[in-house]
């Protein structure tokens, strides 16, 4: 079986290591149980944190077209993950991975607020995110989850990206649905 190693700096990761031990903790325990995540573990080193994740193969991202059933098992993999209080933060094209079977949702990071190019940087990609949570000082919830996936679902359907009036629109529309409800409305 192949796996994927990244490591972090301790120094890099700008979160409490109570909020980083809650995260990781999370990440590891869903990945066992929640189908679209692939296998996921942290080992806390005393200078870094690594993670090795069960890697994807093949991994085609992002996906040509969307297979609508294994989108909806997709969508409820997220609800779940939401319902536990763990949000991506960076859920895009690229982190939406099909090997040919399912959708893996690929890409954890131990803590949404790092250290990059020597700058506290919040972790996501633009314009992947909810609209009222740029320039957050805070963790993206998991409205930036809904509104990226809404987007992610957007953007492969139509191969555009939307305005930035109609990113505020699907904020709107998202807001108080569910993922599965947002992928049987999209």
């Amino acid at each position: 079986m192949n796996y994927i190693e990244k490591s972090w700096s301790w120094s890099h990761l700008l979160e409490t290591t109570t909020e980083i031990e809650r995260r990781i903790d999370l990440i590891s325990s869903l990945s066992i149980r929640i189908e679209s995540v692939p296998e996921t573990r942290f080992i806390k080193l005393d200078n870094e944190l690594k993670q090795v994740q069960k890697k994807v193969t093949p991994c085609h991202y992002p996906p040509q077209e969307w297979d609508r059933q294994k989108l909806i098992k997709l969508a409820i993999s997220l609800d779940e993950l939401s319902s536990a209080g763990l949000v991506h933060g960076d859920l895009c094209p690229r982190n939406i991975c099909w090997d040919g079977v399912q959708y893996w949702i690929i890409d954890w990071e131990p803590s949404l607020w790092q250290i990059r190019k020597g700058r506290p940087t919040l972790i996501y990609t633009h314009p992947f995110i909810a609209p009222s949570e740029i320039g957050t000082t805070s963790s993206l919830t998991s409205l930036s989850d809904k509104v990226a996936f809404a987007l992610t679902i957007l953007k492969v359907s139509t191969k555009n990206e939307p305005s930035d009036d109609r990113i505020k629109e699907i904020e709107n529309e998202v807001r108080c649905l569910s993922f599965k409800e947002i992928a049987e409305d999209f």
